[in-house]
């Protein structure tokens, strides 16, 4: 029997890939203004996009217990779990936590920090997935982790700065000038934090920058999916997907939805990329 794999809600899907890939998510779980949302698929995106602008507090967002990947897993003999960057979240330990439980009680099971969140985790999942169908054995797929996390890419573009400002990463004023002179920086993840590659005067100079980005990295696009997330804006990923495949010759492109998670981080207009 195949191994399964586990992620949390940070990892993007769409309808394609929930039935492809043999994956089980774990929620967050989420608090904005007043109102708790458990992060998966039947959670109301509008309403919770409502509330964050609603409010003036920084949305809260809570990590999985061990015991949620622990009941992920089930009764399958060999998982892999893959969280969100440890660097922003307790859920790598979380999972540690769990596999080493798992292990104890004679499963195979090890846990990938894909140093990346929202596409950027659903590309390193999907190269899992792969050298899964691929034949690879569980120890090779596992040997893989330093491989894999050096050579998976994550690109975003932001078109709201409201929980940026909101927590304090961001001061108020220069969200607001930000916002007010259409800034929009190119950003990068560097080893599981953020990095700026540039910026630009308006999304539609963001999204002909980020391409740019993308083409220049040194990487066989013949061989990769393109992972594209949205946060309510799907029009905006499809004028992405364009730009990107005039430089780069992705054989595939999927498009999803932000989850719940993902939608606090980069707000309504938002895009993620991950290959």
């Amino acid at each position: 029997m195949k191994p399964i794999i586990v992620a949390d809600s940070s990892c993007d899907l769409n309808d394609v890939l929930a039935k492809e890939v043999a994956i089980q998510r774990v929620p967050f779980a989420l608090t904005s203004n007043g109102h708790h949302y458990v992060d998966d698929e039947t959670m109301d995106i509008k309403a919770f996009l409502a509330d964050i602008d609603a409010s003036e507090e920084v949305t809260q967002s809570a990590a999985m217990s061990p015991q949620h990947f622990i009941n992920a897993v089930g009764d399958a003999e060999e998982a892999f779990l893959i969280t969100i960057t440890g660097r922003l979240s307790s859920t790598y330990n979380n999972a540690c936590m769990a596999a080493r439980e798992m292990r104890e009680a004679g499963k195979k099971v090890h846990v990938f920090d894909s140093q990346a969140a929202s596409a950027g985790e659903t590309s390193y999942m999907f190269r899992i997935h792969q050298a899964i169908e691929a034949g690879m054995t569980f120890e090779e797929i596992a040997a893989k982790e330093a491989e894999i996390a050096q050579t998976n890419y994550t690109y975003f573009i932001l078109n709201n700065y409201s929980t940026l400002t909101k927590s304090g990463r961001l001061p108020r004023i220069a969200g607001n000038i930000l916002t007010s002179l259409s800034i929009c920086p190119v950003c990068r993840g560097v080893n599981g934090e953020i990095g700026l590659k540039s910026i630009a005067r308006g999304m539609d100079k963001g999204v002909k920058r980020l391409a740019q980005h993308i083409a220049a990295e040194a990487v066989d696009f013949s061989q990769r999916t393109l992972f594209i997330t949205h946060i309510d804006d799907p029009e905006r990923a499809e004028q992405v997907k364009e730009e990107i495949l005039k430089l780069s010759p992705f054989p595939r492109v999927e498009i999803m939805a932000g989850t719940g998670l993902n939608t606090c981080y980069a707000n309504r207009g938002g895009i993620i990329i991950g290959f």
